[in-house]
């Protein structure tokens, strides 16, 4: 058996952080089921969903560290809702 990537053992995070793929799953408005398959036969998270990630571990998972090749060189999540809302967080 292969060793995860790094991007999954990140996912493994989240899920660790959140207490379980059905918490991290709703905290993400999907099923659990998917959070099983993101870890067990992807190699990155999607878009979307490093996206919600992010937000529901509160940055300690970030989106880059979930799917590298789409979000290197962008702001932090806490940033872009800060600019778009107007105010802090």
């Amino acid at each position: 058996m292969s060793e995860k990537s790094p991007q999954l053992e990140q996912l493994q995070r989240a899920i660790d952080i959140m207490g379980s793929q059905a918490k991290l799953a709703k905290a993400c408005n999907a099923k659990q089921q998917h959070v099983w398959n993101w870890l067990n036969r992807y190699d990155n998270v999607p878009v979307d969903r490093a996206i919600q990630i992010e937000i529901a571990t509160n940055g300690e998972v970030t989106k880059e560290s979930l799917n590298p090749e789409f979000f290197t060189g962008l702001p932090p999540i806490k940033i872009m809702l800060r600019k778009s809302k107007g105010g802090s967080l």
